[in-house]
């Protein structure tokens, strides 16, 4: 869950202090850790061939898939 979630956080940060950045996810106001958490285990069990890549693309591609911008 921790792991999940820094790496929401990060890009987060990132989107936060570089306002031109390509935006490759956008949370939704009010979104739980739970929501996170749930849809990317959901996407990586939909997708067990990928999991071979790094797990930090692989949340980015589930919070993509659930929250694009």
């Amino acid at each position: 869950m921790a792991y999940v979630l820094g790496v929401a956080d990060g890009h987060m940060s990132l989107q936060a202090a570089a306002p031109d950045m390509v935006k490759f996810f956008c949370l939704p106001a009010g979104v739980s850790a739970g929501r996170i958490v749930e849809v990317t285990v959901g996407y990586l069990t939909a997708h067990p061939a990928d999991l071979h890549y790094a797990a930090a693309d692989e949340v980015a591609l589930a919070l993509h898939d659930a929250f694009a911008c």
